[in-house]
């Protein structure tokens, strides 16, 4: 069965602390994608999310609350199953409830760019004018982005961080058109899009 192997990918580079870090993401993800495939479900992806230092509290069903230790990650599992399309969340604070998807747009761009997502991965910021010392680079970007994507056959990742998609006047990135174009990108912007369109419509709750 496949796993999901965010170990010295994404996750695990964060800090870990009691029950809401990184480890127990990552457990809760890989639990539900392993509950999926033993249902017969072959075609999903995840989506991890996360910015360094962002902590966020939320209060629980049961009135309890929860606070995302060192650095709050944000995830979100999509899946075909029996002809529909579902997407949960899973974050430091646990599962959601899946809500099926009325528009096919994510799963069909994802379906029409596979075979770019497997093979051609965004690239680094790179500059004809290159910094000169520690203190050149004034802007800090923290956050970054990983995929791993389960077919029926194989499993394949990607990832990119946020300055790969900056560009400096001053030392300006020769992939910033690229980075900026890719479908990965661009299936971002359609994940983020709907998690908020799910959250503005209270579709999107937790589990407990």
């Amino acid at each position: 069965m496949k796993r999901l192997l965010f170990i010295g990918f994404f996750l695990l580079s964060v800090t870990s602390f009691a029950q809401n870090d990184a480890q127990y993401v990552e457990g809760l993800l890989r639990d539900y994608v392993e509950g999926l495939q033993a249902d017969g479900v072959t075609e999903i992806f995840v989506r991890a999310h996360k910015c360094e230092g962002n902590v966020q509290r939320f209060m629980l069903r049961d009135g309890s609350w929860c606070t995302s230790n060192g650095t709050y990650i944000d995830t979100a599992v999509v899946y075909a199953k029996d002809e529909q399309l579902y997407l949960t969340k899973i974050d430091n604070c646990g599962l959601f409830k899946a809500v099926r998807l009325e528009d096919p747009k994510i799963f069909a761009f994802y379906k029409e760019h596979e075979q770019t997502l497997k093979t051609e991965r965004l690239k680094d910021y790179d500059t004809d004018v290159p910094y000169t010392d520690t203190k050149s680079r004034t802007a800090v970007y923290n956050c970054r982005w990983a995929y791993v994507f389960f077919t029926g056959t194989e499993t394949f990742n990607s990832r990119y961080d946020e300055i790969q998609l900056t560009n400096d006047m001053e030392h300006p990135n020769k992939n910033y058109d690229y980075n900026n174009n890719h479908p990965l990108v661009a299936l971002e912007a359609m994940v983020d899009a709907t998690l908020k369109d799910l959250e503005s419509k209270g579709k999107l709750n937790r589990k407990y």
